[in-house]
């Protein structure tokens, strides 16, 4: 599992010479230098990441014309998997958030999920985004009113609204966001 510090994901590196001198060596090494920076698969952040797994909100999956399974969650996950919870927020929201990526983990393939449970989420993210909203005065309206979703389809977020979330990130939390699809 990765480990994670406010540059992002990090995993300890598990190169291991074949000589044993050399394993004594890189086991001497400062722990810094055993660890190897590993860039988010999708996104890390907290704000963006929580932005992104809201907008596949609008999602379905169909199969000819007939619903087959509520998969949503499944795609959103990605948003969260690497989030970063800031340190800053309060003990209460900083479980929440840790208690919803869990679950939504746990669910996420959850072939008897239906649109109730899986709207209970999307809610969750909402309004821990609202959260963290009043706490910081900072305004999310503009990705979390789904009157218009027109720029919001299919879990996609525009280049604009991805680089305006990396920035309430950076400005907010201190977090160098990295988003690896487009």
């Amino acid at each position: 599992m990765a480990k994670f510090n406010k540059k992002g994901p990090v995993q300890i590196n598990t190169d291991i010479p074949a000589h044993t001198e050399s394993i004594n060596s890189v086991n001497d090494a400062p722990l810094e230098e055993q660890w190897v920076t590993v860039e988010p698969e999708f996104n890390n952040g907290c704000i963006t990441a929580l932005v992104l797994f809201y907008a596949h909100q609008d999602q379905d999956i169909e199969l000819d014309g007939i619903k087959i399974h509520d998969f949503r969650l499944n795609g959103a996950y990605d948003h969260i998997r690497e989030m970063n919870i800031p340190s800053v927020l309060p003990q209460e929201l900083k479980g929440r958030m840790e208690t919803f990526e869990y679950n939504v983990r746990q669910h996420r393939v959850d072939y008897d999920i239906d649109d109730y449970m899986a709207n209970f989420f999307f809610e969750e993210s909402k309004l821990i985004l609202n959260e963290i909203t009043e706490l910081f005065n900072v305004d999310l309206s503009s990705f979390l009113d789904r009157s218009d979703i027109s720029e919001i389809n299919w879990g996609k977020v525009t280049e604009g609204q991805i680089e305006k979330l990396k920035s309430l990130d950076k400005e907010i939390f201190g977090i160098e966001v990295i988003v690896n699809y487009g």
